[in-house]
């Protein structure tokens, strides 16, 4: 039989290994959460990297269009 201080340390033993596990899970919730902002501030730049190529594409094809265009009336709309 285990006399009344050994299982009060016990109890102790389990509160603060349960208290532990509390802190590591709230630290992994923490990390993951500011992951995820980075996550998040990463896909938004490519994002707008992604939009800044396609205006400059879509501007070159234009640019292009015209130029085709005016080439073509310098040789007589051939």
């Amino acid at each position: 039989m285990i006399n009344l201080h050994t299982e009060i340390t016990i109890y102790r033993g389990i509160i603060v290994a349960l208290a532990l596990i509390s802190v590591v899970a709230a630290s992994a919730a923490i990390i993951a959460a500011d992951r995820n902002a980075d996550m998040y501030a990463e896909l938004t730049d490519a994002q707008r990297t992604a939009e800044t190529y396609r205006d400059g594409y879509t501007a070159a094809l234009q640019r292009a269009a015209e130029l085709e265009w005016q080439i073509q009336a310098m040789n007589g709309g051939e």
